[in-house]
């Protein structure tokens, strides 16, 4: 705005100065068309950057909103008796063959009471708006009803909390259901409620102070999961609707195991079936968390998808040729093209980038630039913004600090880091922040004050020091077993002690999402 009303001033005193000719009134209007410009794109800028805060505002506000709904409980109750085994038969004048047959042929072998009315409501919409006019109208009217007589009728059975089947029929039992709407109404009801349960504890395992109990839900849940996604694929007849909520389940359980091979078989099952062309986008990233270098298409619409697309395998191929050791100052301009091209509501993927852009900066020494890089991906990760990855900033800035002579920095940053990793149930960052603090400690004892408890009662002495870092050392590779960064090997000696007590705390309050008072 200043720089716009200057040029109004110098356009008015040209005009003024040498009078209304031909050539000052060129040089005027060209004045006036550039303030005019500024001024709207000030306005226009302004404008783009209120919106973008606006939507960051409301991502956040249904993060927290989405955790605060969740009544979890952290542990399981043990001794509970197991779920029956045996049932009463359904009588023989059920109602509703082909709503009993669904049910009986749903890959999943029990129901709470929020899953049983998502399922009876999709057959009672299925039966009364999709019903041929040729055919009887349903024996029940609403989904209620439809719950009741299948319990009357012995189709469902309550033992505890649960609602189970009486009988179990094979996919090749019940073929002339699978082609009905009923059929088509009720598994994609029961993935969705699956897929929306799991999409929510998948977010939350990345949240300290709500990881335990999602960590739960998933240890109870991990089998009926994988159980649905292979039945409702060998069913056949897969609904094409149903086919993007499966890959949400299939990308939950991943965050689940940890970006690990153990959800490889789900997605080959996912890969292999016929209409998952039909979902080019989803089909891309299935194949990139397959196989990180797979060469999928990256022109697809919407443009920010096929934008996240192209990202992810480019930073793929750019982290193998770092892993390779290829040149660095391209490794790092191909870096610096990805962060741009990475949309900035993928907020975890950019922060990925802009780490691994200082892990590039750090191997040719670049200080200043990585620790740039570093203070950006933490400014983005404030209040509750990814935690994960303002934990792994974190570990990385102390790596910085260390290579800078920044000795106490660093102490405090791998502290920091090792309280965000514990509080994030990682072990695999535990174990990487306990070798960067043991092999630091055992080298320069003298900065164990600020990380060691002393003993009570008794003065922080070197020995005991020694003592907790080789114990920190034993405990690093217990969790992060063979890892790459381990510390220099100690001088021949008796075994490393185990670990008595861990590191001080030193909790980041910008881990967790900030309450609006």
């Amino acid at each position: 705005m200043a720089t716009a009303l200057t040029l109004e001033f110098g356009r008015t005193l040209v005009v003024d100065s040498f009078g209304e000719t031909e050539v000052v009134e060129t040089l005027a209007g060209t004045l006036r068309a550039f303030w005019i410009l500024l001024v709207v794109g000030g306005v226009l800028f302004a404008g783009h950057r209120w919106y973008s805060q606006r939507q960051d505002g409301e991502r956040l506000e249904r993060t927290r909103a989405l955790l605060d709904s969740f009544d979890e409980l952290e542990v399981a109750v043990e001794g509970m008796p197991p779920p029956p085994t045996t049932f009463a038969l359904p009588v023989g004048s059920a109602r509703n063959p082909t709503e009993a047959a669904v049910f009986q042929l749903l890959p999943v072998p029990r129901y709470d009471s929020a899953m049983l009315l998502a399922l009876t409501a999709a057959l009672s919409d299925a039966a009364h708006s999709l019903r041929h006019p040729d055919t009887d109208r349903p024996a029940f009217g609403t989904a209620a009803e439809l719950r009741e007589q299948l319990l009357h009728d012995q189709i469902l059975a309550v033992s505890g909390a649960y609602y189970y089947p009486t009988v179990r029929l094979a996919a090749s039992e019940g073929s002339g259901v699978l082609a009905k709407p009923g059929w088509t109404a009720a598994l994609y009801a029961l993935v969705r409620e699956h897929a929306d349960r799991a999409s929510a504890r998948a977010v939350a395992l990345g949240h300290p102070g709500h990881v335990a109990r999602a960590r739960a839900w998933f240890d109870g849940a991990e089998a009926e999961l994988r159980d649905l996604v292979t039945g409702a694929i060998s069913r056949g007849n897969l609904p094409t609707a149903v086919l993007p909520e499966l890959i949400r389940l299939v990308d939950a359980l991943d965050v689940y195991y940890g970006h690990d091979s153990r959800g490889d078989d789900l997605r080959a099952l996912l890969i292999a079936l016929d209409d998952m062309p039909k979902f080019p986008l989803h089909e891309a990233l299935l194949r990139l968390r397959a196989n990180p270098a797979a060469d999928v298409p990256e022109h697809h619409r919407p443009l920010a998808w096929a934008t996240a697309v192209a990202a992810r395998r480019r930073h793929s191929l750019a982290l193998e040729q770092l892993r390779d050791g290829g040149e660095l100052d391209a490794i790092v301009r191909d870096l610096q093209r990805l962060w741009r091209l990475v949309p900035r509501a993928d907020l975890s993927a950019e922060v990925c980038v802009l780490i691994n852009l200082a892990v590039a900066e750090l191997h040719r020494d670049g200080l200043e630039a990585a620790g740039d890089r570093l203070e950006l991906a933490l400014a983005r990760t404030e209040d509750g913004r990814d935690p994960g990855g303002r934990v792994h900033a974190t570990e990385i800035r102390g790596i910085l600090h260390w290579m800078l002579g920044q000795q106490v920095a660093a102490i405090h940053d791998w502290q920091t880091a090792w309280t965000g990793y514990r509080d994030l149930a990682d072990p695999r960052g535990q174990g990487r922040c306990l070798h960067h603090l043991g092999s630091a400690l055992n080298a320069t004892p003298a900065l164990g004050a600020g990380a060691v408890a002393p003993e009570a009662g008794r003065p922080l002495r070197r020995d005991h020091v020694f003592r907790q870092a080789r114990g920190w050392l034993t405990e690093a590779e217990r969790l992060d077993p063979g890892n790459p960064v381990a510390p220099p090997p100690l001088p021949m000696g008796p075994p490393l002690p185990p670990m008595d007590r861990p590191p001080l705390d030193r909790p980041d309050p910008h881990l967790r999402i900030a309450r609006r008072t």
